[in-house]
């Protein structure tokens, strides 16, 4: 199926329909007719080698690893077998807290629908991490003043909520999706989401503070004296400890605290859930079993979304293959078993939205910067490893390994087994156009109850006319 970007459908129809955290559409400006949900972003970072594992190509030197059987109905999904080695040594499915074992990746990949072939932009060649970023998380490269997508979704959410409107996890060292998620200048900054570790928490000890109107009439004075870079600097403080004030009884919350095996049967009882809300452990054990990583920022965004923030980004793998996280420039042999977490990450996010009953209300994205760039001759590097940029396996249509990415979304208004903007099997081309990212930022800004005429998000990065119909006929329709 070849889609077109330029197909523009006009006059969609939005009925007054209301999403679980009460955002109603409005029926004067046109967006996706769906309810509006939240947005979980994981970002794998450091460019996952995406074809090797969750969209397996048959070429061996892009994926040596081969395809691996379906186990049951996994939907459209087809993977490596990486994915499953010595599965049982690398995560612990058996919890205790649920009384049951966990679902593994291959019982709930029926859940998920992919976009086959996105490229940040049609002309974008040379890939590297700080511009891919950028360009994966605002659709642009040279709109220096562009916002993030984490800042666009929030500057439209609501406020009134436990937890804040957008936050960005990471594991001390943000992944550069995640981070440029946040990214906001001018009239954006005030509404960045706030950036944290769930290892350092930004805020402790009592609920009484005092002299905090006083504070911030202060903050507001500095604000007014400065100008340009240094006022820029001066908002974003006092953006941030605005939100910590606003949300202070959320990071208080001793289930907020997820990396505390002192904190495991906590519940976030102000939340959504309210007394179903699931303890600290089970959201734990959901993704593996252990406080010490990518399992509890899981945790924390989980708490987060039940807390009413309409956009959640995870920065996922730093924990597992340590600095470096998916850019294994050498031995990338050595990480399988980040590829194996990876696989749990995204079982255990299916479970708990399904046994919780928040399937609906949250759109799953699972990305990264870029993709890895195989080699001839077995897929690695002379040192065991891939790479990215004008490198490597250079595929019959020009494109190397880097441009020929896969995204794979799931839940919220998703129908599963879908496959927007077809791959070729063999090395992952796109079968036609490709996706271009600001194409599906536009498509989340949207679904999360973003107006179209309030995202950046209307034209490629070479100009062309874009939107979000043409994923949304394939991926919701």
């Amino acid at each position: 199926m070849k889609l077109s970007r330029r197909d523009l459908l006009k006059g969609v129809a939005a009925g007054a329909a209301f999403g679980a955290t009460g955002l109603g559409l409005r029926t004067a400006r046109a967006r996706l007719p769906v309810n509006p949900v939240s947005i979980l972003l994981l970002d794998f970072s450091g460019g996952w080698n995406v074809h090797a594992t969750f969209a397996a190509r048959t070429h061996p030197d892009v994926n040596p690893h081969g395809i691996a059987p379906a186990r049951g109905d996994m939907g459209i999904m087809k993977v490596s077998p990486l994915i499953y080695r010595d599965r049982e040594n690398v995560v612990n499915t058996d919890s205790a807290a649920w009384g049951m074992r966990v679902p593994v990746f291959e019982e709930t990949a029926h859940h998920f629908s992919m976009i086959g072939a996105m490229r940040h932009a049609e002309s974008y060649v040379l890939d590297d991490h700080p511009p891919s970023g950028i360009y994966c998380a605002t659709g642009y490269l040279d709109r220096l003043d562009a916002p993030g997508l984490g800042t666009v979704v929030a500057r439209y959410a609501p406020k009134d909520r436990l937890a804040p409107p957008a936050v960005c996890l990471s594991n001390l060292i943000p992944g550069w999706v995640a981070f440029e998620s946040a990214r906001a200048s001018g009239a954006w900054l005030p509404h960045a989401p706030v950036v944290f570790s769930h290892k350092a928490l930004p805020i402790g000890g009592s609920g009484g503070v005092g002299f905090i109107e006083t504070e911030t009439r202060l903050d507001e004075a500095a604000g007014a004296r400065r100008r340009g870079l240094a006022a820029q600097k001066v908002e974003m403080l006092r953006r941030y400890k605005e939100a910590f004030r606003r949300h202070r009884s959320f990071f208080l919350d001793k289930a907020i605290h997820t990396t505390d095996p002192a904190n495991a049967n906590e519940r976030l009882e102000e939340g959504l859930l309210g007394s179903g809300s699931p303890t600290n452990q089970q959201l734990i054990d959901a993704f593996g079993g252990t406080f010490d990583g990518d399992e509890s920022a899981l945790a924390l965004a989980f708490r987060c979304l039940e807390g009413g923030s309409r956009f959640v980004a995870v920065s996922c793998g730093f924990s597992s293959f340590p600095m470096t996280a998916h850019d294994t420039h050498t031995n990338e042999q050595n990480a399988w078993k980040l590829y194996v977490r990876d696989a749990q990450i995204f079982a255990g996010v299916s479970f708990l939205l399904e046994k919780l009953g928040l399937a609906k209300n949250v759109l799953v994205v699972g990305l990264s910067e870029m993709a890895r760039c195989p080699y001839a001759g077995g897929g690695f590097n002379g040192a065991g490893g891939t790479d990215h940029g004008r490198t490597g396996i250079q595929s019959p249509k020009g494109l190397y390994g880097s441009n020929r990415q896969s995204v794979l979304l799931a839940h919220g208004p998703i129908r599963p087994g879908r496959e927007a903007y077809p791959a070729e099997s063999e090395l992952g081309d796109p079968a036609g156009a490709p996706c271009i990212t600001a194409e599906l930022l536009a498509f989340i800004a949207e679904c999360a109850g973003v107006e179209r005429e309030d995202h950046p998000w209307n034209v490629s990065p070479e100009g062309a006319p874009l939107d979000a119909e043409a994923l949304a006929r394939v991926l919701i329709a």
